[in-house]
C-alpha cells in the first residue's frame, strides 16, 4: 500500500478525529428523531440525485446517518455494537488517517451510485466494515444479539455471501450500488485478494498440466 503511505506523509494531519463515534451519535439522533418526534425524519437525511438537484447538499453527509435496522430497537442496537466494535477495531489497526480514507472512499463510492442510480444508502458501506474486520482478525470473537459467540471470519464469510447473492441476483442498480460502495475494502484490500486469486488460478494450472503429464507419462 504504497500510495497510501505517500498520501499519510502528505495529508496525515487530515482527517476527523472519533468518526465512529460520530457516526453513532449521529445514528442514535436520528433513531431518536424517528421514533419520538418525526417517523419520516429518514427521508430528510437519505442520499438521492433529486435532493440534491434541488440544492439539499446536506445528504451528502446525513445519509450515514440513517439509522442502522429502522424502527426495530434490536436491529439497531445490534448495528451500532457491530459499528462500535469493527469500527474501533480497524481504527486501532489502521489508526484515524487510514480509517477515514477507508470510509470516506466507500463514502464518494455511494455518492456516485446516487448520481447513477437515482439514490444510494450506506448499507454496503457498513457492510464492508465486516468484511474489513474479518480479513484483519479472522479468529476474533463477537456476541451474535450479545450473546452467542461467533468468529469473526464466519461472520465476514456471511456477510461476503449476502453481498455475493444481492450482487448476482439484485438489480443493476444494486450492483452498482454495490461495488461502488465497497471502494474503500477494494482500495486496501485488493490487491491481496486479487494476488490471492491468481495464485490459486496458478497452482490449479500446475496441477492439472502435472496430472496430464502424469497420465500420458511424460516427466
Amino acid at each position: 500500500m504504497d500510495w497510501l503511505s505517500r498520501l499519510q506523509r502528505r495529508f496525515g494531519r487530515w482527517y476527523i478525529p472519533h468518526l465512529t463515534e460520530i457516526l453513532m451519535t449521529g445514528q442514535g439522533i436520528a433513531w431518536a428523531v424517528m421514533m419520538f418526534l418525526y417517523a419520516s425524519f429518514p427521508s430528510m437525511l437519505a442520499l438521492t440525485r433529486d435532493g440534491l438537484a434541488r440544492g439539499q447538499v446536506w445528504r451528502l453527509v446525513t445519509f450515514l446517518f440513517v439509522p442502522i435496522g429502522g424502527t426495530n430497537v434490536m436491529f439497531f442496537l445490534l448495528g451500532l455494537y457491530f459499528l462500535w466494535i469493527m469500527g474501533g477495531a480497524l481504527q486501532a489497526a489502521w489508526g484515524q488517517f487510514r480509517y477515514n480514507v477507508y470510509l470516506f472512499a466507500g463514502v464518494l463510492g455511494c455518492i456516485a451510485a446516487a448520481l447513477i442510480t437515482g439514490s444510494a444508502d450506506a448499507n454496503w458501506l457498513f457492510q464492508t466494515l465486516f468484511l474489513a474486520y474479518a480479513v484483519l482478525y479472522p479468529e476474533h470473537t463477537m456476541l451474535l444479539f450479545f450473546i452467542l459467540p461467533i468468529p469473526a471470519k464466519w461472520l465476514g464469510w456471511i456477510t461476503g455471501l449476502e453481498i455475493f447473492v444481492f450482487f448476482v441476483f439484485g438489480s443493476v442498480a444494486t450492483k452498482i450500488q454495490i461495488l461502488l460502495s465497497m471502494a474503500g475494502f477494494f482500495l486496501f484490500f485488493g490487491p491481496q485478494l486479487f494476488s490471492g486469486i491468481r495464485a490459486r488460478i496458478r497452482r490449479e494450472a500446475w496441477r492439472r498440466r502435472n496430472r496430464s503429464n502424469w497420465r500420458r507419462g511424460i516427466p
